[in-house]
């Protein structure tokens, strides 16, 4: 299923017969919710915790750390909170992936994280979205 948002804006390039390459950022990942700010004892409240980075992908090579999933699909403590893409605060993954949809394959970003009770910003080049994942 591609949310309605995405589609509409790829629409342009399919009207006009040309090829839609993705981006790709290579990450799964929650928005923090008030629970996980207590269970995980995170520091901040906002943000997209990453629970998992693919293997060889972007956030892979910038060295985005996922912090895994317990028995149960819960998160585990460890990973990196994204809280921001180019300077506009995300809190939701919604957020990343409508502001990624505006984006090429090759364009770079910058993500202000969280990580270990210090904040940070990561360049990351996207990538173009694997055939198959």
């Amino acid at each position: 299923m591609v949310p309605i948002n995405t589609v509409k804006s790829l629409l342009p390039a399919l009207q006009k017969g040309g090829e839609v390459k993705n981006p790709w950022l290579g990450i799964s990942g929650v928005a923090i919710s008030s629970t996980q700010v207590e269970l995980l004892e995170l520091s901040v409240s906002s943000g997209i915790y990453v629970v998992t980075v693919l293997e060889g992908s972007p956030a892979e090579k910038a060295g985005l750390i996922g912090s895994g999933s317990d028995d149960l699909g819960q998160p585990n403590r460890g990973g990196d909170i994204i809280t921001a893409v180019d300077g506009i605060e995300v809190s939701a993954v919604e957020d990343l992936v409508a502001y990624l949809n505006d984006k090429e394959p090759g364009d770079k970003i910058s993500l202000s994280i969280y990580r270990g009770g210090n904040h940070s910003t990561i360049e990351i080049t996207l990538g173009e979205w694997p055939r198959e994942l």
